[in-house]
């Protein structure tokens, strides 16, 4: 093993001028010196790029790049093509308008290579848009990570991971086609696929900062309903429950049969009649399998509420109030 093995940080942006100089800024001032800054610009039309230009050309180390064409439009595309272009022992996805605290990269590496580890997972604080307010995140990953994290019970961010190029070049990376759960979708897939090999550890600390911005504005986006959005949560659920169903985990497939019957009702209620249609379609099958009295009684209710145009209230609080 490397004394100091090269750590590659990886940040997509758009449109980030006003904020990503702090980011920056706090990776610069890390204690651990081995690393490159690999910046994707996203399409941005503020100045963005410049502000990046102006940190490569005083340290080499940071490089920016444009997503290319061939890359789909989205952190997930520039993210992608950002390992692509990585040369780390070490991948560390961060994002455009978080603080990396000075140790981090030093406390990762220094577990990462005295354990021989596949990815180490750390805690940070959330903050306002001013960096103010800060709130621990405390990390317990439990005894499966696979099923705590599913289960959201383990809150892991994007910036919370950093891994061994060897081992994530096994699987496939971001899904350029979600809209939304992008990470979620990532993570759910690594740590299922490696849930019986994977060696990892959390580590102790606080190590960065995850910025949440304003709270209205996030209210408002959260009571909006956009049906592509919809769609890759449907899809992330579903992809759970099967994997609840072939590891016989009652609490995976519990939480994920809630989920999708809450996205069943919201899409009524919000006349999304082809994301319903989808969902009885796609889900009914796993869970006729599963339990086919529950799926009878869901295929009845949620036929007869298409049919209905509303929802038939009992049957509703029966099937939410059902455990599998």
């Amino acid at each position: 093993m490397s004394k100091h093995p090269l750590v590659s940080i990886i940040i997509p942006t758009l449109n980030r001028a006003d904020l990503i100089a702090e980011t920056l800024g706090s990776i610069k001032e890390q204690e651990y010196q081995n690393w490159e800054c690999i910046i994707i610009d996203d399409g941005s039309t503020d100045n963005t790029i410049e502000v990046v230009k102006a940190f490569s050309k005083e340290d080499k180390r940071f490089s920016v790049f444009s997503r290319p064409a061939n890359y789909a439009p989205g952190g997930n595309g520039a993210r992608n093509y950002g390992f692509r272009k990585s040369q780390g022992t070490y991948i560390q996805w961060f994002d455009s308008d978080d603080i990396m605290l000075s140790t981090k990269l030093a406390e990762e590496v220094k577990t990462l290579e005295k354990h021989n580890l596949d990815f180490v997972i750390s805690s940070g604080y959330s903050a306002d848009n001013k960096l103010q307010n800060l709130k621990e995140k405390h990390l317990d990953v439990g005894q499966d990570l696979y099923v705590n994290y599913t289960t959201w019970k383990s809150k892991i961010f994007l910036p919370s991971i950093c891994f061994k190029s060897t081992f994530i070049r096994k699987y496939k990376l971001f899904n350029e086609k979600l809209l939304r759960g992008q990470e979620n979708e990532f993570f759910s897939r690594v740590f299922y696929k490696s849930r019986k090999f994977a060696k990892y550890f959390a580590i102790s600390g606080f190590h960065y900062i995850y910025r949440q911005h304003d709270n209205n504005k996030r209210s408002r986006q959260r009571n909006q309903y956009i049906s592509a959005y919809m769609n890759s949560f449907v899809f992330l659920s579903l992809e759970n429950f099967k994997r609840g169903k072939e590891i016989a985990s009652k609490e995976v497939i519990n939480f994920h049969y809630k989920n999708l019957l809450a996205f069943f009702y919201l899409a009524l209620n919000n006349n999304d009649k082809n994301l319903c249609k989808q969902i009885l379609s796609d889900f009914l099958p796993f869970l006729w399998q599963t339990n086919k009295r529950i799926a009878f009684a869901f295929f009845v209710a949620g036929h007869l509420s298409l049919i209905r145009g509303n929802s038939i209230y009992f049957l509703e609080q029966k099937l939410k109030n059902t455990v599998l």
